[in-house]
């Protein structure tokens, strides 16, 4: 019974270490595939965890998508503090720590900030103030765009209910 349950630990290793090896070299689908692998043998995986926020939020990935790396995000550290030393200790060997996973979240938080601000609509500015409340380094200058996109929308509209509404929905 030890040598099944060594070796089923020792195949979600490897999926996930090649899952590392095919997102450090840019093989997108192939690396969602073996995350995919890792997290079904083990959905309490933190490192596939890790590993899957990494995916969604490295940009050159054609499947960019920080709500999705955030969830991910979230998850790993959710399950990190419920960890046991032995986990950690193997994290450690993977490099995972609780740094690597705060620092994961700030770039998270930032990436989607950016996108925001791409898409420059008071409804960008409502999803991440919304959506990315773990972080949220950029919360006071994210409601300040909001504010001033919400502005700039009943502007071009130009009518008396659309001043009317951003006067009583953003004071």
């Amino acid at each position: 019974v030890m040598v099944i349950l060594s070796s089923r630990a020792f195949g979600q290793a490897t999926a996930e270490r090649q899952a590392l090896k095919s997102l450090q070299k840019g093989k997108w689908d192939k690396a969602y595939n073996q995350l995919k692998e890792a997290a079904s043998k083990d959905s309490t995986s933190i490192y596939a965890a890790y590993l899957f926020a990494r995916y969604f939020i490295t940009p050159p990935n054609p499947y960019f998508q920080p709500d999705s790396a955030y969830r991910y995000g979230q998850k790993a550290i959710h399950d990190f503090r419920d960890a046991t030393s032995r986990q950690r200790e193997r994290l450690l060997r993977q490099e995972v720590d609780s740094s690597a996973l705060v620092l994961l979240q700030h770039q998270i938080d930032s990436a989607a900030f950016v996108r925001a601000r791409q898409i420059n609509s008071e409804a960008s500015y409502v999803h991440y103030l919304t959506n990315f409340t773990a972080a949220a380094r950029y919360s006071e200058e994210a409601v300040a765009l909001r504010d001033e996109a919400a502005y700039g929308e009943a502007v071009k509209e130009n009518t008396y209910q659309s001043f009317y509404a951003f006067l009583f929905r953003d004071p």
